[in-house]
């Protein structure tokens, strides 16, 4: 049986629902779709999400561990990694 994604660390019933509408319901289509593109498919239609602390809980949950464990040197690639997504060419 497939794990519903707010079961998932880090998911709360929010993103759950913003995860839902980009055709992200589970964990298996979360760990399919990696952390990378749910990221990128969020913060297409919620442009809001486009933070750093999403960035963070998605690579969490793809690894099934609280965002906070994630190693100290990926915490900060991902942030970067989130804010020049978030930069939008004049």
């Amino acid at each position: 049986m497939e794990k519903a994604i707010e079961n998932t660390p880090n998911i709360g019933p929010t993103l759950a629902s913003h995860l839902r509408e980009v055709g992200i319901a589970t964990l298996d289509d979360l760990v399919e779709a990696g952390d990378a593109l749910a990221y990128e498919r969020l913060v297409a239609k919620f442009p809001d999400d486009g933070n750093a602390q999403t960035r963070l809980e998605l690579a969490g949950a793809v690894r099934s561990v609280r965002w906070s464990t994630l190693p100290m040197a990926l915490r900060r690639e991902l942030s970067a990694d989130s804010l020049a997504k978030r930069r939008k060419p004049l």
